[in-house]
C-alpha cells in the first residue's frame, strides 16, 4: 500500500479532490487518517465556467 510505504520512507502524502462537503470522497479521507489542510481555488473551471474549489488533504 502506497501509505505503508511513504511512513517506511518518511515521505509525506498529499492530495486534492473537488470540495463537495457530503461526497463520499471527503467522508473516506476523513476515515482513513487523512488530515484536510485547507481548501483552494482551481486554475481550472466547472464545465459551467464556474469556479471549482479544491480540498487539500496531508497523511
Amino acid at each position: 500500500m502506497a501509505t505503508d510505504w511513504a511512513a517506511a520512507h518518511d515521505v509525506r502524502l498529499s492530495l486534492e479532490v473537488t470540495d463537495e462537503q457530503r461526497s463520499a470522497a471527503v467522508a473516506f479521507y476523513a476515515a482513513t487518517g487523512w488530515r484536510h489542510t485547507h481548501t483552494s481555488e482551481a486554475t481550472w473551471t466547472a464545465p459551467d465556467g464556474g469556479a471549482v474549489h479544491l480540498r487539500h488533504y496531508a497523511r
